[in-house]
């Protein structure tokens, strides 16, 4: 009848509008990954400047940066971005693919901090400690397992390595012990520049700096009569910070805390 005529026509027409409501949605996210897409495309051209990338290493790239997307909350613009830095900090592409990348965004989701400055520093450690991308994921994983067992911050971490980095491995102290030995300072307040100054200066002192140091080795058989150091091994490498504090603590084990301050001050300063 009728009014079922007027219904129907009622009904065709609000689907009518529906649809065409769901085309103008449709074509504005059609819009919106064109757009997203452009501005990947544009950031990517900016890696390529950088590094001077090949065609097969730019596809290379381009896939890890649409895989991590896939796997982190960061988008593969912000990647993008982030590639742009690490290349600007001197990651080659290889280095950004086989685990620069990935270590970069595990520690910038892990310590809440930009994924660029978390490449940058990643990059500046290894570089730091003759270190290849192989080793960046492991380097992002102590970091991030000291941020969280203790007070101390990875921005902390990167600002003590500043300091403490380079002598450490002329020293042949690896990456791993400079950072539990951070950690431990971090423990009780001493953190970021004051902890990288202050670990760099015990490792400096390892060998005395002064003849007060040089004395007082020598009164507690850290220098031994033939003038052996024992915090050198037989070929001049600094032993373990492990094994430097364990000959410390037996060396000094039988004074009393007045001797001890100023035992340990002789060696290794004020702080």
């Amino acid at each position: 009848n009728t009014s079922d005529l007027k219904n129907a026509d009622l009904a065709i027409r609000s689907a009518g509008r529906g649809m065409v409501g769901l085309g103008v949605a449709a074509v504005a996210a059609f819009g919106y990954v064109v757009g997203e897409a452009a501005k990947f495309e544009k950031e990517m051209d900016f890696v390529q400047a950088v590094t001077n990338a090949t065609a097969s290493e730019m596809e290379a790239l381009n896939k890890a940066a649409l895989d991590l997307a896939k796997n982190s909350v960061y988008g593969p613009i912000e990647l993008s971005k982030a590639f742009v830095e690490l290349a600007k900090a001197g990651a080659s592409v290889q280095q950004i693919v086989d685990g620069v990348g990935q270590a970069a965004v595990n520690l910038a989701t892990a310590s809440d901090i930009e994924i660029p400055f978390a490449g940058e520093s990643l990059i500046n450690l290894l570089n730091t400690f003759k270190k290849g991308a192989e080793d960046a994921v492991e380097f992002s994983d102590l970091l991030s397992g000291s941020a969280n067992a203790s007070s101390v911050s990875v921005s902390d971490l990167i600002t003590s390595f500043e300091s403490a980095g380079p002598v450490a491995q002329g020293l042949g102290i690896s990456f791993g012990e400079a950072n539990a030995a951070l950690t431990i300072l971090g423990k009780v307040g001493i953190k970021g520049s004051t902890a990288g100054t202050s670990l760099r200066q015990i490792m400096l002192n390892l060998s005395p700096p002064t003849k007060a140091a040089a004395d007082q080795m020598k009164e507690l058989g850290i220098i031994t009569a033939d003038g052996a150091n024992l915090f050198f091994d037989s070929a001049g490498n600094a032993k373990s910070l492990a094994d430097v504090f364990e000959i410390l603590r037996d060396k000094t084990k039988n004074l009393n805390n007045e001797q001890k301050t100023e035992a340990l001050r002789d060696l290794f300063g004020v702080r």
